[in-house]
């Protein structure tokens, strides 16, 4: 699963905090992370490098115990695209839903932590559930000829016809260098 991970640094005790949720989520998902000192200037993180990055990952998790408005518009991008976005904050500055009072998404959970335990735990439940999401079910309809070949190689291989299609887009995948610059670029 891909993972977008923002956050602004202003001290020492948020490096730490940035690094330890770069290490838990890196353990068992690709990351791409981001983090910057605070600053009025927001072209760095509205460039299409962190557009693409949102774009094409599975979930967005931000950190905003210092908030900036480059947070507010990644947030907003991740949940335009519908992606499941954890707003983490800090429980000594506030509330993280307190930031999206009136606003109401599926998508968004907010949540506060103690410590770096707590941390771990939220990202990990987090990560856990928007895994299972990013499935998605979609009905297919395909001509006579391409089921007979999908009938045929379920049985050959002894795999399920569902199988059989996954299969051939994760080999048409492998082999889209556009899609494979796309995601190299990001």
């Amino acid at each position: 699963m891909k993972v977008f991970l923002s956050a602004i640094i202003e001290d020492k005790k948020r490096v730490g905090i940035f690094n330890s949720l770069k290490e838990e989520i890196s353990q068992n998902h690709s990351l791409e992370a981001r983090s910057k000192k605070q600053s009025t200037q927001s072209e760095s993180t509205k460039s299409g490098i962190t557009k693409k990055a949102i774009i094409t990952s599975d979930c967005c998790i931000f950190e905003v115990t210092t908030q900036d408005i480059d947070l507010g518009y990644q947030i907003y991008l991740s949940l335009q695209k519908s992606k499941p976005t954890l707003v983490l904050m800090d429980k000594k500055f506030g509330d993280p839903s307190d930031i999206f009072i009136g606003f109401d998404s599926k998508y968004l959970i907010a949540k506060n932590y103690s410590n770096n335990h707590d941390l771990r735990l939220i990202v990990s439940k987090f990560l856990k559930e928007s895994n299972i999401e990013s499935r998605v079910r979609f009905h297919l309809v395909v001509d006579k000829s391409l089921d007979d070949y999908i009938e045929w190689a379920s049985t050959e291989y002894k795999i399920t016809k569902t199988d059989v299609i996954k299969n051939s887009l994760q080999n048409t995948l492998a082999n889209d260098r556009k899609y494979r610059l796309l995601n190299d670029n990001s």
